[in-house]
């Protein structure tokens, strides 16, 4: 699923062909714990090569984000539907998709940690890239032949049904780990100048992932040319496509890059007890989070209360489109079957989340150019969106006009309109233009958080005295689709925590779990709404619902979505008090 995704603060390994690191029990943070039985010393051979012209570097690391979100595109669309399509109902679907906050909760930090230590020939990242990106698309095609392969092996129905669901958990463990590989090894191979336009290229890749993974799935690929001999039904075929595309691409990724070597120097001390690892992660993080300034703790809140509406949208929003097309077209007199009318179902809701996609990658790329350049951290710098903005004239007096914090707060109000009014939205066409229009929040939502961060945490590294001779440490601040944020400093700036200034990855660590954690609080609350109102549901006519028409049924999930309506109004006093903190 798309969550928050987690940035690679790690030690950046430029210069010399042979270099020392620790090896750390903490993933993507590139900071030691304090336990002396935790960090190993090991060396990096080798070196650091991508082929292609310089200016392609970024391109060739980063093309690989545009399968990794075919993935994510095509679970959207049609995971739920099809998980109904076996009989499940709205309660047992939200207790499957666990597999979205379990997989970001556990599998990136158990591969950060397992890449940080692996000694292959071939390099730390690009073996969970590649061996990941294969079980990926397996277990996508398994998922879609769930009921083929559930039928070959001579079982019945609830076979059938565990292996979709198995195969769902496994897709999003899969896929988490490619993400977690692919991102480290853009940190690893890239110089700290080439960074911010990594990140850029990582963003476009990512938005043009999604649109084009929403725009496929919406066409009629079983009527297709050439590629309808790929599956029986969509899914069948469009998992095939994505499955191929994500192999090929993070196989021409892999062929195309090299990487150092991690060699052990001290072999006595390679394994870390699973217990051990866990008690002195679960340290570090309590420790650091408490000493957390002010402005990372509200966004860390805001981040936590916006994610419980977010995360319905992105996982029911694909049910709630479908219940109303059917609804619209099962008193219709023709002569299209059920099944043909799931089928347009599915397809339609794809194409309202392709017009989601659309304006989103939109907003992403515009609103930067109306929003107020960030201010120069240091004398003399300047970033590629500062430098892009002076000679846009035209735009000058919107920026001064708005800054990113107040676009952030309208953001959260038209989210939150858009979700109360789904009550009373019964038509396609309006779900379908409330779904494109929570495009433009679900922009800052990606782009908002990561540039406070960014800002408050350059801001302390920058009060910092210089690093001991030989300890040089340098923090990828920015998110794979942040852009330069259009902050002053925050007044009254304090003397900075230690947690801050020696360990900046601690705080997108907090972030993620800010992030995270609100999935698990909506997947309860959904689930009891479910098996209240709704008990044994599915939103094929005939099947549960009391007998009762489609047009009669009660629709629970816009309880779910007024629910994410109100806490995504309750950011915006969270975001006054930070955008008084910076005034």
């Amino acid at each position: 699923m798309p969550t928050f995704h987690n940035n690679d603060s790690r030690q950046s390994l430029i210069g010399s062909e042979t270099s020392e690191l620790d090896i750390l029990p903490l993933p993507n943070h590139g900071n030691s714990i304090d336990d002396p039985d935790v960090s190993r010393m090991a060396t990096l051979t080798g070196s650091k090569h991508v082929q292609g012209p310089k200016w392609a570097h970024p391109l060739i690391l980063t093309a690989a984000f545009f399968a990794n979100q075919s993935i994510w595109s095509t679970e959207m669309a049609y995971a739920s539907p099809f998980l109904q399509s076996l009989g499940l109902s709205r309660f047992q679907i939200a207790l499957v998709f666990l597999a979205a906050p379990l997989s970001g909760l556990i599998v990136q930090p158990a591969i950060g940690a397992s890449s940080d230590r692996c000694t292959s020939r071939f390099g730390r990242r690009r073996p969970f890239m590649f061996i990941g990106s294969i079980l990926c698309g397996l277990f996508m095609l398994l998922l879609a032949w769930s009921l083929e392969v559930g039928e070959a092996l001579g079982g019945g129905h609830n076979l059938r049904v565990t292996i979709a669901i198995l195969s769902f958990y496994c897709v999003d463990f899969t896929i988490n780990a490619v993400i977690a590989a692919s991102r480290t090894l853009v940190v690893d191979t890239l110089a700290k100048s080439e960074q911010e336009e990594a990140n850029m290229w990582i963003s476009r890749m990512t938005g043009l992932g999604a649109l084009g993974g929403f725009f496929v799935g919406h066409l009629h690929l079983t009527s297709l040319p050439l590629i309808r001999n790929l599956g029986e039904t969509q899914l069948q075929v469009l998992s095939a496509l994505v499955a191929v595309l994500l192999i090929s691409f993070h196989l021409g990724t892999c062929l195309l890059v090299r990487e150092r070597v991690l060699v052990r120097r001290d072999e006595s001390r390679t394994h870390l007890s699973l217990d051990k690892y866990v008690k002195s992660a679960m340290t570090f993080v309590r420790k650091h989070t408490v000493h957390l300034p002010l402005q990372i703790k509200r966004v860390c809140w805001i981040l936590f209360l916006s994610w419980i509406g977010w995360f319905p949208f992105m996982f029911f929003g694909a049910l709630w489109i479908g219940d109303i097309y059917r609804r619209e077209h099962s008193n219709k007199s023709d002569y299209r079957t059920v099944e043909e009318i799931d089928q347009e179902a599915s397809q339609a809701s794809a194409q309202s989340m392709m017009y989601y996609a659309l304006v989103a990658f939109l907003s992403s790329l515009l609103l930067p150019l109306v929003v107020a350049p960030q201010k120069l951290l240091q004398e003399g710098t300047e970033t590629l969106e500062e430098s892009f903005s002076r000679s846009q004239w035209l735009i000058r007096p919107l920026q001064k006009r708005f800054n990113l914090l107040t676009v952030w707060a309208f953001s959260q109000v038209v989210f939150a309109l858009c979700l109360f009014s789904t009550v009373w939205t019964t038509t396609y066409a309006g779900a379908s233009i409330i779904y494109a229009i929570c495009g433009f929040p679900s922009a800052l939502l990606h782009w908002a958080p990561h540039a406070i961060l960014g800002e408050s945490i350059l801001a302390e590294v920058y009060e910092m005295p210089p690093p001991a001779s030989g300890q040089e440490q340098t923090a990828l601040l920015a998110d794979e689709e942040a852009v330069a944020a259009p902050l002053p400093s925050p007044r009254g700036r304090r003397k900075p925590e230690q947690g801050v200034r020696d360990n900046p990855g601690i705080v997108l660590g907090v972030a993620n779990v800010a992030v995270v954690s609100p999935q698990f609080i909506v997947i309860a609350i959904s689930a009891i709404i479910f098996a209240i109102f709704e008990p044994g549901r599915s939103v094929i006519p005939g099947h549960g619902g009391g007998g009762r028409k489609p047009s009669e049924q009660f629709d629970s999930i816009t309880m779910v979505f007024c629910l994410g309506g109100a806490c995504a109004l309750a950011c915006i006093p969270i975001i006054r008090k930070l955008r008084r903190e910076y005034d």
